[in-house]
């Protein structure tokens, strides 16, 4: 399995623009249910987007990164960028959730 974690600082004038862009490609990944593929995106107060994208394979990211909406997106962020992208790629160590459980 492949993991990314991506962070960057927008400005915070495009904040907005950024969230619509990301959920073009929510909408599209839940249009075209790709297998394969876990993505999550989160925001922090001070215009910080932190990505965090999970692959069962390499077929699966490339499915992923060939998205009309995600090419559209890397695209269009760099002019909003207050300061450079950060990609790493990760190995998780663990996970614990109970949210389902009440």
């Amino acid at each position: 399995m492949k993991q990314v974690f991506t962070h960057y600082l927008v400005h915070p004038e495009e904040k907005e623009n950024n969230i619509l862009s990301i959920l073009a490609v929510f909408h599209a990944l839940h249009k075209l249910q790709l297998p394969g593929v876990s993505y999550r995106v989160y925001v922090m107060s001070d215009e910080v987007f932190i990505h965090v994208a999970s692959f069962a394979d390499e077929k699966a990211h490339q499915q992923f990164r060939k998205l009309e909406a995600f090419r559209a997106f890397t695209d269009a962020v760099r002019t909003r960028l207050k300061e450079a992208v950060i990609v790493n790629e990760v190995e998780e160590i663990g996970e614990y959730s109970n949210l389902d459980n009440k």
